[in-house]
């Protein structure tokens, strides 16, 4: 008769573990909860239950194949493929665990990197050890992020909620594929960067789909208010402008490190800050070369770095970015902005897309050269792995672009901004768009479903493009006339580029 054994891994809510909760409710343990545990996590994520299903195991075919090993040799290894299957679940779904800040502190600070640089900083400023070390720990709070389950349940609710009012709808393509990598090795995001919501849509979307949210690289000017205590506690670490300082220098890397050694999931943003032209950026290869030293200073067998595109049909910082190409210095973060800003969940803002591209393997792109590049042991080595990081890098960005979806904004950009005039009658727009869709297949552009569903006719494309004011439309004899005026020449190019380099 055929029999099959097939794994179950139940998860009653995302996000990830503390070492230790308080009390564990009645002296309990994490992995042995008492009946009282048991029962509140129920009544509290019963409705939050998630269940992973393995492929089968046919038992009829692997004990045929087996049988001369003995019956309890032929239970030990089906046992350890079911204990396989539910580590790598586990694994994806809760990420490491999450060790008490201070445990993380003493980590971070006994790298031998860091003490050089507390003694050197010790000599230079003619300071005690202990001062120098204060100064350290100092930095280190500066930085560090407090990743805690409850803060990611409770802001998972409340941005989920703007999405809804926002965005008309958040389409993926890909994650699949990448929460199949994050079973095996750690995964750093390297997403495009356009507007501040790229980190949050990211960040909800793993939490959604019972993937561990990761740790993001945040400039310091997103630590403003409140809301810098309210971002590290769902991820965000934060960096200074400049690292001129070493012992902040040293304490920051010593912190990738242990993000890499310990296997947390990590997200920055190659491009440094947010693209102004809608052009991805040159790579600036700073944190990726401190990923990589992390690697080689690490165990790990592998370290994936995964380019998303995030393409927007309309962004919510448009009117900010025209006024940063204009001339105008750009703004800084605060709460007065932050109100400021609320009028945006007035309106819809058309569709997000977010494409995981294909994953970029380390260990793969580094092959032999291991053990060079951790010693470094001449200036060449050291060539040698800064040319490393600097194709690296480019790699990355180029993956990113071929991940990048066509919408219908850019498509429709495209077809303004390739005439001399700035209106065309609606059925020369309407072919214009055709033309640019057939081009984009050629070079195996991948297109969004609501561009797909718009064709031939692209009656919804112009509908959005209306209601946003990006064109207007003028009655003719000869039909209807669709134009743009002057001043949204360079908001039409923001999406344009977006499109460019297919």
């Amino acid at each position: 008769t055929p029999v099959a054994v097939v794994p179950l891994a139940l998860f009653w809510r995302p996000g990830p573990r503390n070492e230790r909760r308080f009390l564990n409710l009645a002296y309990g343990a994490a992995t042995r909860p008492t009946d009282l545990a048991k029962v509140a996590s129920f009544l509290v994520n019963y409705h939050n239950l998630a269940v992973k299903v393995a492929d089968p195991i046919d038992l009829t075919a692997f004990v045929q194949e087996r049988r001369a090993e003995g019956q309890d040799a032929v239970a030990r290894k089906v046992r350890r493929s079911i204990l396989v299957f539910l580590y790598r679940e586990e694994k994806v779904v809760e990420g490491p665990t999450l060790r008490p800040r201070h445990k993380v502190q003493e980590t971070v600070l006994a790298s031998p990197r860091v003490n050089v640089a507390i003694e050197e900083r010790a000599r230079e400023r003619g300071r005690s050890a202990e001062a120098a070390r204060a100064e350290a720990e100092k930095m280190f709070r500066e930085i560090a992020a407090n990743m805690n389950s409850t803060f990611l349940a409770v802001l998972n609710v409340i941005v989920t909620a703007v999405f809804r009012r926002v965005f008309v709808s958040i389409e993926t393509s890909g994650l699949e594929k990448v929460a199949a990598y994050a079973k095996r090795h750690p995964i750093v995001l390297v997403p495009s960067h356009r507007s501040y919501f790229d980190f949050l849509l990211l960040s909800v979307l793993f939490y959604a789909h019972h993937l561990v949210p990761p740790h993001i690289a945040s400039r310091e000017n997103m630590g403003f208010g409140p809301f810098g205590f309210i971002f590290r506690r769902v991820g965000a670490f934060f960096m200074r402008k400049s690292f001129d300082d070493p012992l902040y220098k040293e304490v920051f890397r010593a912190y990738v490190e242990y993000l890499v050694r310990e296997g947390f999931t990590q997200e920055f943003f190659i491009e440094g800050t947010r693209s102004r032209t809608g052009r991805t950026m040159a790579p600036k290869r700073g944190f990726l070369s401190w990923d990589v030293d992390g690697f080689l200073a690490s165990q790990r067998r592998d370290l994936f770095f995964v380019p998303i595109a995030i393409t927007y049909e309309r962004l919510i910082e448009e009117g900010s970015m025209l006024d940063e190409l204009s001339g105008g210095a750009k703004k800084d973060e605060s709460m007065l902005g932050l109100v400021r800003a609320r009028k945006v969940l007035r309106r819809r803002w058309g569709s997000a897309h977010i494409s995981f591209g294909e994953p970029i393997s380390l260990a793969d792109s580094i092959g032999d050269r291991r053990a060079q590049f951790a010693l470094e042991a001449t200036e060449e080595d050291t060539a040698d792995k800064r040319r490393f990081v600097d194709d690296l890098a480019q790699r990355v960005v180029e993956r990113i672009n071929a991940a990048t979806f066509a919408n219908t904004t850019a498509v429709a950009a495209c077809a303004f901004l390739g005439e001399t005039r700035r209106g065309m009658l609606r059925h020369e727009l309407t072919r214009r768009m055709q033309e640019i869709v057939a081009l984009l297949r050629l070079q195996d552009a991948r297109l969004t479903p609501a561009l797909l569903r718009d064709q031939p006719d692209f009656d919804d494309a112009v509908a959005f493009l209306l209601r946003s004011d990006l064109i207007e439309a003028a009655p003719d004899p000869r039909g209807e006339i669709l134009f743009y005026e002057e001043g949204k020449r360079r908001v039409l190019d923001i999406y344009r580029n977006g499109i460019l380099h297919f």
